[in-house]
């Protein structure tokens, strides 16, 4: 009997939803459709019509994204 060979992305990653890929982001589907478009966000793949996003891929986008706010730099908030 013949082996049959799963594809490396199948076997190692947990797709999730837009739905849930939103939840995570913080954004609307829309804006993840928005995203898309322009090539931005965390990456997708396509399977046929359905859009799915790996699960530890748009966690670590989210957290790369992540800016410090320091408000001390001087000049930044002269009165």
């Amino acid at each position: 009997m013949e082996q049959i060979q799963i594809p490396v992305a199948v076997e190692t990653h947990r797709f999730i939803t837009p739905r849930e890929a939103a939840d995570i982001c913080g954004v609307t589907t829309n804006v993840l459709a928005l995203w898309r478009h322009h090539r931005r966000g965390p990456r997708y793949w396509k399977v046929g019509r359905n859009v799915r996003y790996d699960f530890e891929e748009t966690h670590a986008w989210v957290n790369s994204n992540v800016r410090e706010c320091n408000p001390t730099v001087e000049g930044m908030y002269r009165r």
